[in-house]
């Protein structure tokens, strides 16, 4: 084994001293030894190794403070007075190391919160509707910052509409409008919704919509969301009050199908053989036919009288419909030819209402004259009848 002698510059033997102490005569002393220090090429290597692992990470170093990573929109809400928005964000903590003592938030490059290390959330409350904001997360620990989190975008969503109303109604239309935000910029679009369910959109700037091709005299429920990108308001309150106006009774359309009763007024000449006699009634069934396929027009009129089945065209005139109809075979002479007799047919609508989406007569009253020419020296035979819709 090497070894190195380290010494004074004094040699280690013993030499004389020629120092005379007083009172004593002059001779020779001998010198103390110095020790050697001897130290070993791998106590030196050893100490060198030691000192470089100090050096190349020394204690009083902390590990590097990591970024905050993940982050995302937990929640978006809009609070019950609809005036402010609140957004809520998380992020992922260390995935190796310790914590951090704490985590600053900031809002569009400025700090607005702390919060500390074991928490991985932040709600940012009183925030303008409607509006985009940048969130950034730094991690704090021994006073010493981590890089800044990549920017989470965060959209606040529009505010809900409100004041919405009826502005203008027709037979077939309902106008509606509301109020834009009070606050933040309007929304990209709004939704409207008919009965629970969306019918259309408009741009946001735009506060009315006309609701077209609705069924007369019926109500009708709507509400307005407001939409920017993904982000919906709440929807607006129910305005259920919306109510098309009630067309008059010229403007229904006489389609109907049923039983009628006709009751006999008078008979001329008077027979007390003749099977009707004034004041019976009799039932018989109808089926009355628009000539169009919308709108009060024409109809026709698949009727009968006493069983007798006819047909006739009827022509309409505001609320009343008159026409005539042979009716075959009415009455036979005893040995002789049977001869046919005719209907006149006057008929007034009483009231109407919307059937699918029309309106509709759904009552109706009136007569039928039924009159036999005389021959071969039967008599003459003229009934009016009641006639009125069941």
């Amino acid at each position: 084994m090497t070894a190195v002698a380290v010494s004074s510059h004094e040699n280690a033997d013993t030499e004389p001293s020629t120092e005379n102490t007083p009172g004593q005569s002059s001779q020779t002393r001998p010198r103390r030894r110095r020790r050697a220090l001897i130290i070993t090429t791998t106590a030196v290597a050893a100490v060198v190794a030691a000192v470089g692992a100090l050096l190349a990470a020394p204690p009083w170093v902390h590990p590097a403070v990591l970024k905050p990573t993940g982050l995302t929109v937990e929640s978006d809400t809009t609070d019950g007075s609809a005036t402010a928005d609140s957004v809520e964000i998380t992020w992922s903590g260390p995935a190796t190391g310790p914590l951090p003592d704490d985590y600053e938030i900031f809002r569009n490059s400025t700090q607005i919160g702390t919060v500390l290390g074991t928490e991985t959330s932040y709600t940012d409350d009183g925030l303008t509707p409607n509006t985009s904001y940048g969130f950034q997360v730094i991690a704090v620990r021994g006073g010493k910052q981590s890089p800044a989190s990549v920017i989470l975008t965060a959209q606040t969503p529009p505010l809900q509409p409100t004041g919405l109303g009826a502005k203008r109604e027709t037979t077939s239309s309902l106008e509606i409008a509301w109020s834009g935000p009070a606050v933040g910029p309007p929304p990209h679009e709004y939704e409207i919704l008919r009965n629970g369910a969306e019918i259309a959109t408009v741009p946001g700037s735009t506060i009315s919509y006309t609701d077209k091709d609705l069924a007369p005299d019926t109500a009708y429920s709507y509400q307005v969301i407001a939409v920017t990108g993904g982000k919906q308001s709440h929807a607006s309150a129910t305005l259920a009050s919306a109510h098309t106006t009630k067309p008059p009774l010229s403007a229904a359309v006489l389609n109907w199908n049923g039983p009628v009763t006709e009751k006999t007024i008078s008979i001329y000449p008077a027979d007390p053989g003749w099977g009707t006699q004034p004041g019976s009634s009799t039932q018989d069934t109808w089926a009355v036919s628009p000539d169009c396929s919308s709108g009060p027009c024409d109809a026709t009129l698949n009727g009968a009288y006493e069983s007798w089945a006819y047909t006739a065209k009827l022509t309409r005139s505001g609320t009343t419909y008159t026409g005539t109809a042979a009716i075959k075979d009415f009455f036979k002479c005893p040995g002789y030819p049977a001869y046919s007799a005719t209907a006149t047919i006057n008929i007034t609508v009483n009231s109407a209402g919307t059937q699918a989406s029309v309106w509709t007569a759904n009552s109706f009253s009136g007569y039928e004259t039924v009159y036999g020419s005389a021959a071969y020296d039967c008599s003459a035979v003229t009934a009016q009848v009641d006639v009125k819709s069941s």
